[in-house]
C-alpha cells in the first residue's frame, strides 16, 4: 500500500513528492506521504461532484471517518483511511489540523476563483500551512510551526495562481508582491530550521517561479529543491 500511495502522489501532487525524497527515514517519509493521500482524496472531491451538496456528503465522511479514528475505531477500508490511521498511532498529530483541512475544502465547494485578498489567505492558510504544519509534526515535532508559515503561504499562493483558482484582478498584480513578502519573511523564519524538518517547506522553493507564471519543469523542480535543501533557505 506504500508503494501505491508513493505512486499516486508523485503523479497528483509532484512538488510535495519531490520534497519528500529529502526525508531520509524510510517510515517518516511514508507517513508524510498519508497526509497527503488524505488531503489529496478531500482536495478532489471539488472536481467530482456536479453540486456543492453532494461533496459536502463526501467531506462529511471523511470527517465521521477521522472522529472514528479519534475514538480509536477501526479505520474505514480506504486506502488513505488507513494510512492515516496508522500516522495516528505513531505520531500525536493534532485533530484541529485534520479537521481544518476538510473544513477548507467543505468552504471550497462550488466556488472556481477565490476573489478576494482575505479568500486567498484564509485558503492557504487551512490547506498548505495546515499540511506543513502536519508534516513538522511527523518530522520535528519540538519545532515551533510558525516557522514554516510563511513559506507555506508563499508557495500556496503560487500554487492557487499557477492552477488558475485566482481572480484575474488579484493574478496581476497582488499575487506576486504577496509571494515576495511571504518569502522574504521566510528568510529569517527559517535560519533556525532544523534539518529535518525542512522537508516540510522545501516545496516553498517553487514560489518564485510560479509567482513570474513560470512552469518548471520535472527537473528544474527537482534541482531548485535540491539546491533549497542544501541552503536550508526557499
Amino acid at each position: 500500500m506504500t508503494d501505491d500511495i508513493d505512486s499516486l502522489i508523485k503523479r497528483v501532487d509532484p512538488d510535495r513528492w519531490l520534497a519528500s525524497r529529502l526525508i531520509a527515514d524510510p517510515q517518516a517519509r511514508a507517513d508524510v506521504l498519508a497526509i497527503l493521500a488524505f488531503d489529496h482524496e478531500l482536495a478532489k472531491v471539488r472536481d467530482l461532484v456536479s453540486d456543492a451538496f453532494m461533496g459536502e456528503i463526501r467531506l462529511t465522511w471523511w470527517s465521521e471517518a477521522l472522529d472514528e479514528m479519534a475514538r480509536g475505531l477501526a479505520p474505514r477500508a480506504h486506502p488513505a483511511a488507513l494510512g492515516l490511521a496508522d500516522v495516528l498511532e505513531r505520531h500525536d498529530l493534532s485533530l484541529v489540523l485534520l479537521n481544518s483541512l476538510i473544513e477548507a475544502r467543505i468552504d471550497d465547494l462550488g466556488r472556481t476563483m477565490l476573489d478576494s485578498e482575505e479568500a486567498v489567505l484564509a485558503h492557504v492558510d487551512a490547506t498548505q500551512v495546515v499540511y506543513s504544519a502536519l508534516a513538522l509534526s511527523i518530522l520535528s515535532p519540538d519545532t515551533d510551526p510558525h516557522a514554516i508559515r510563511s513559506a507555506a503561504r508563499a508557495y500556496g499562493v503560487g500554487a492557487l495562481l499557477g492552477a488558475g483558482r485566482l481572480s484575474p484582478d488579484l493574478a496581476q498584480g497582488w499575487a506576486r508582491g504577496r509571494i515576495d513578502y511571504d518569502l522574504k519573511a521566510a528568510r529569517t523564519a527559517l535560519a533556525d530550521l532544523p534539518v529535518a524538518a525542512f522537508p516540510a517547506i522545501a516545496h516553498a522553493s517553487l514560489a518564485r517561479s510560479y509567482g513570474a507564471g513560470k512552469r518548471p519543469g520535472p527537473f528544474s523542480k527537482s534541482l531548485r529543491i535540491f539546491l533549497a535543501s542544501l541552503t536550508g533557505q526557499v
